[in-house]
């Protein structure tokens, strides 16, 4: 639950007016308001190489964080979801070696693996061809997109893996709704 006001740290203080600036009268935020207020706030990181989040990305940021699946973050997802969000810049900028503002493959594959997320040669060949540009770099909003899908994956499996066996039995309606939502 959220902390109450009285409560709340400085940065949850200024989370919760930027929250409420863009989450209006339903007190929560769209896949349109979250692109807007992620494109203003990253466009200001001039370590950072973008032309703005797309909305595909920002569907996937809302699939992740969504866990009452209203389609849209309510304040206590977003606080988390900016947690993640510092995370993941902080990842981008620490493997993002020769400071293009760019990763390669290379670097790609070492952030994935900080991360957490171990993946063998096949699946890095896949997601290096998925997202990376003719010069087999990936730029900001491809990074993201990628490891938001990557999360939502994992997390969406070991749900489904209650045993713990590292297999999953689903059918064909499941799959739909697993691919669908990634």
């Amino acid at each position: 639950m959220p902390s109450p006001p009285e409560e709340e740290t400085d940065e949850e203080k200024g989370l919760r007016r930027l929250f409420e600036q863009l989450a209006g009268s339903d007190q929560a935020i769209c896949v349109r308001e979250l692109q807007e207020m992620l494109n203003g706030v990253l466009s200001r990181r001039k370590e950072i190489k973008f032309d703005g989040l797309s909305l595909s990305t920002c569907h996937s940021i809302i699939n992740l964080m969504d866990v009452d699946n209203t389609g849209k973050m309510e304040f206590q997802e977003f606080k988390v979801f900016w947690d993640k969000m510092k995370k993941w810049i902080m990842l981008f900028l620490s493997f993002d070696t020769d400071r293009s503002g760019k990763m390669s493959s290379y670097e790609l594959r070492i952030a994935l693996s900080a991360a957490g997320m171990q993946l063998n040669n096949k699946i890095l060949q896949l997601i290096g061809l998925r997202f990376a540009d003719d010069n087999y770099d990936i730029d900001f909003d491809d990074y993201l997109t990628c490891i938001v899908r990557l999360e939502n994956m994992f997390r969406v499996f070991q749900a489904m893996d209650k045993p713990n066996t590292g297999r999953v039995k689903m059918n064909i309606m499941q799959f739909l709704m697993l691919s669908m939502n990634v």
